[in-house]
């Protein structure tokens, strides 16, 4: 087959790319095309169109403020008027489909996935969708090609907006994306195929033997401002404790090997982590985690700035794929450092009540990690001409 995957998002070389995935499909005889993003493209009514598409489940106002103020190069007089047409009582989401339905296709969009004439297209998304994304899918579907969406993280699903273009099948993550799909995005239950994500082949090898550094998984600054102190206090508190602390991909500068954090969690004891995916991937280990429910954070500031109370960390709680997450077993919140280092120390001493493999149980909903993940997606797209 000829396949076709567009990669508008660094996050997806990762995930396809750098996972294997690609090399998979191509050593079985199928020619790969990759449809490249070009950002200079986007145009402003894209990007304005993209504020009111961000929510799609409860809590509705709380989630919408939060995209909206986290989006790139977002102004708040833009996200000012999308709440404003909501409170007059507009669905914003059935006028976004309206929107697009009327954006024409840029030709140069339609002739290129015309010459090239795939077989199906392999869509990996964010949801909240480029000009890229939006064009190139509405392109594929004019020329009837088959469509296959892989949503790209776990919580894409739930806060990261609708579908303005339908894909026809969906690869998901667990049977927790499955549900997702069909109860909040209206799929029948045979457009959805759990796989699991590409990238967590290196935790199909099941729970392992438990190290014993602590291990603090950073993440976006946009979450957690004082991340980097936070550490500082940790070490200064428990001197007796190795804590090895890495950055997010968008701190550190890039993505690392394909089995980082992995390596990083078997040498671990625990994660500390600031409601991130890495919690599903301690878990898929057999590790607990603690998450981080205090301290400074930029959500909590632009809650401020909205006129709300910031709660900051804790934000984090009221969304449906943590809250998922947090009724993990092995999973705490600390609301203090005081708290944080007790539990970190019980959880080294051994004191964790549950067992790793529920902690491996629990996750695999989230993140299915049985043996053959890859084969099973290269298996799905191929069923899907």
């Amino acid at each position: 087959m000829r396949l076709a995957v567009l990669c508008s998002h660094e996050l997806h070389r990762r995930n396809l790319w750098a996972s294997g995935l690609v090399r998979m499909l191509e050593q079985r005889g199928h020619t790969v095309l990759t449809l490249g993003a070009n950002p200079q493209t986007f145009n402003r009514v894209r990007r304005t169109l993209r504020l009111m598409t961000m929510v799609h489940e409860e809590p509705r106002s709380l989630t919408y403020r939060h995209k909206a103020t986290l989006l790139r190069g977002t102004r708040r007089w833009q996200a000012a008027v999308w709440r404003a047409l909501r409170g007059m009582g507009w669905n914003l989401e059935a006028l976004a489909l309206r929107i697009e339905a009327r954006l024409p296709i840029p030709a140069h969009v339609l002739h290129h996935l015309s010459v090239a004439k795939p077989d199906v297209l392999v869509w990996p998304t964010l949801i909240h969708m480029d000009a890229l994304e939006n064009d190139t899918v509405k392109a594929a579907r004019r020329l009837r090609i088959p469509i296959i969406g892989m949503p790209a993280s776990w919580d894409n699903l739930t806060t990261k907006g609708l579908f303005l273009v339908r894909p026809d099948r969906l690869l998901v993550w667990g049977v927790a994306s499955q549900r997702h799909a069909i109860e909040l995005h209206g799929f029948s239950d045979s457009q959805v195929t759990v796989t699991g994500p590409p990238h967590f082949y290196p935790y199909e090898s099941g729970v392992t033997f438990s190290g014993s550094v602590v291990y603090v998984n950073g993440t976006s600054i946009h979450y957690w401002r004082d991340e980097d102190l936070m550490v500082e206090q940790m070490r200064a508190a428990m001197p007796d404790r190795v804590i090895v602390h890495s950055q997010h991909p968008r701190r550190r500068g890039g993505y690392c090997e394909i089995d980082f954090i992995k390596r990083n969690m078997d040498a671990a004891v625990c994660l500390v982590a600031a409601f991130s995916t890495t919690v599903i991937e301690a878990a898929l280990c057999g590790r607990p985690s603690v998450l981080v429910g205090f301290g400074a954070g930029a959500q909590g500031e632009a809650m401020a700035a909205f006129g709300h109370q910031a709660t900051g960390l804790l934000d984090h709680m009221k969304y449906e794929h943590m809250a998922e997450v947090i009724r993990f077993p092995g999973v705490r919140v600390a609301r203090s450092l005081h708290e944080l280092c007790a539990i970190i120390r019980s959880m080294a001493n051994g004191d964790a009540p549950d067992s790793p493999q529920a902690l491996r149980a629990a996750a695999m909903t989230v993140a299915y990690a049985e043996p053959g993940i890859r084969e099973r997606i290269v298996g799905a797209i191929e069923e899907g001409r």
